[in-house]
């Protein structure tokens, strides 16, 4: 089973709904509008168009920015919207509705496999060029090498890695393996730091943070180091994937902030979400959560200046089950804003109405909230007056008539999370996206035992366990040295024992004088300096022996980065 897209509000509700609809609808041509009428016309496809494209991902400045991919786009649609044509405005915005905004506005170069010169689409497409392709380049091995950390990575290698790689060019490993930059190229790709890249790209949909891979690459396992340790020894990816797809009472705050986008905005953030959405034109329609703001409520919350409820709680009934007992959290919240102006705003009047509604902007959901508007103020606002993109607009009145109030969404929210079970429902949503990375896995591994002749078995990823923190202890009523542990118990136990007799014994022999035993002379004990542990020869590693021994686990993730270099 995957996520079913009417469980979103954004599918239940119909906030698509029209997008692809061939009716002529009941939008301005902006080209013959005048004054205040032209002015406000084109600041309502502005803010609708930014609304649409907020929802996938992207931010304002990002926009309004002419030098960015979507930035371009978006110019290109507004510049179409006022040239004038009776559907050029319902085109636009369906066009927008419709558009894929790029990984690289997203924030996902690693990701971003239509793109051959960035991130794990470069490094496949070098692995995959032909000996007459790569002369072509006029490049030196040590270009090249530096090219796959640069435009693979999106980082710099190290001189060491450098040259680790550039070396092996030209020659024949001990398994008879000829190098070229096709199979560093390779190698690089089926690496651990590029399967945890992966994993964020496919689960989160954003790069991984500097800090985040540092951290996982660090992440050793219960992998018994040796001299022969080497990168296929362990790879943290499994464990990454399983962290980031973790939805049991450890879950990742990252993971349940994407998990309630998508629930109250329809923002996917993995393929298993996006598989279940509806074709808008000629492809799937495509949403997704903005990055940058995602990763800052998350280190907000680590640093415990906000909770997760803060972000993605639902608000509380009350008894009747009607009205909102307890406020809801910022993703719900917006949820329910938006709904207001799509379905209170809405291109419904006439034979030829497409059943389009607004999209409203985050700068337009803030100035309601700055303003003091509850959702249901909006709904009344908006039901007295006409979107300004319309010439038209049916007369609406709030909770009549199958439209919707706040009160009604969280019945909503409440039923659909009752029919189906939200953690079980997520738990198969990650088995079910799972196979990707067992691919990884095993392409690495049987990778890594060709390479060493079978004679290395890949470890099993190590799960990590995470205990229950433990509460401090109130402190004790006395001190240690007042607590009678053995009361009505004499000082000697064992006085009134067979044992307390042999003790007397020996109390009183030990009281007579003793008379000092001869020791043996210098030489008998220089005789025996260095001999008394023959044949039982400590056993020491070469780390030890040189001064450099470290901890198993220490000496494991060294011998790997030795053996990878990146």
């Amino acid at each position: 089973m995957t996520t079913d897209w009417s469980k979103t509000w954004a599918g239940q509700n119909g906030w698509y709904d029209g997008y692809d609809s061939t009716n002529l609808g009941n939008f301005h041509d902006i080209s013959t509008l005048t004054g205040a009428e032209r002015e406000a016309a084109i600041a309502s496809a502005r803010e609708g168009m930014v609304g649409l494209l907020e929802q996938k991902g992207v931010t304002r400045a990002q926009i309004l920015d002419p030098t960015t991919d979507v930035g371009r786009f978006y110019q290109s649609q507004m510049d179409s919207a006022t040239a004038g044509g009776e559907t050029s405005l319902r085109d636009a915005y369906q066009a927008t509705a419709q558009h894929t905004t790029s990984n690289l506005d997203r924030g996902n170069k690693w990701g971003a496999d239509d793109n051959k010169y960035i991130g794990r689409s470069f490094l496949d497409n070098i692995a995959n060029l032909t000996d007459t392709q790569v002369k072509l380049t006029a490049r030196t091995n040590d270009n090249m090498v530096r090219q796959l950390f640069k435009h693979g990575f999106d980082r710099e290698g190290t001189e060491e890695g450098i040259k680790y790689w550039t070396d092996k060019i030209g020659k024949t490993d001990e398994f008879g393996k000829t190098w070229d930059i096709q199979e560093v190229a390779k190698s690089f790709s089926l690496s651990e730091e590029a399967n945890i890249r992966s994993a964020f790209s496919d689960e989160y949909g954003r790069d991984i943070r500097d800090e985040g891979l540092e951290y996982w690459m660090n992440t050793s396992g219960d992998v018994e180091a040796g001299p022969n340790a080497n990168h296929g020894d362990f790879d943290a990816s499994e464990l990454v994937l399983a962290s980031l797809q973790n939805r049991d009472d450890y879950e990742q705050v990252e993971t349940s902030i994407r998990d309630a986008g998508w629930d109250f905005l329809g923002q996917a953030s993995n393929q298993a979400q996006r598989d279940t959405m509806p074709t808008l034109g000629d492809n799937k329609l495509f949403t997704a959560m903005e990055n940058d703001q995602v990763v800052d409520w998350v280190n907000k919350i680590h640093k415990n200046e906000m909770t997760l409820d803060e972000v993605i709680a639902r608000p509380e009934l009350n008894e009747e089950g009607t009205e909102i007992a307890k406020p809801a959290g910022i993703l719900y919240d917006r949820g329910d804003r938006m709904d207001a102006f799509n379905e209170y705003d809405k291109d419904d009047s006439g034979d030829q109405a497409t059943g389009m509604g607004r999209f409203a902007s985050l700068q337009e959901v803030q100035k309601t909230i700055d303003d003091g508007e509850t959702p249901d103020d909006i709904r009344e606002r908006l039901s007295k007056t006409t979107w300004d993109s319309l010439t038209q607009e049916e007369d609406k009145e709030v909770g009549k008539e199958g439209l919707s109030t706040s009160g009604t969404l969280a019945q909503q929210a409440a039923e659909g999370f009752e029919s189906t079970p939200f953690k079980e429902l997520r738990q198969e949503e990650a088995r079910a996206n799972l196979a990707p990375h067992e691919t990884w896995a095993s392409t690495m591994q049987a990778y890594y035992k060709k390479q060493h002749d079978d004679k290395k078995e890949v470890k099993s990823a190590w799960r990590p366990t995470v205990p229950d923190k433990p509460g401090i202890p109130d402190k004790m009523p006395v001190a240690e040295s007042e607590i009678d542990y053995m009361p009505n118990t004499q000082a000697d136990p064992f006085s009134k024992t067979p044992y307390g007799a042999a003790k007397q014994a020996f109390d009183t022999e030990k009281s007579k004088t003793q008379t000092p035993t001869q020791l043996a002379s210098p030489t008998v004990a220089q005789r025996f300096t260095g001999t008394s542990a023959k044949g039982v020869k400590m056993k020491r590693s070469k780390a030890s022996r040189m001064g450099t021994i470290r901890g198993t686990k220490q000496l494991g993730r060294e011998q790997q980065t030795k053996s990878l270099n990146i």
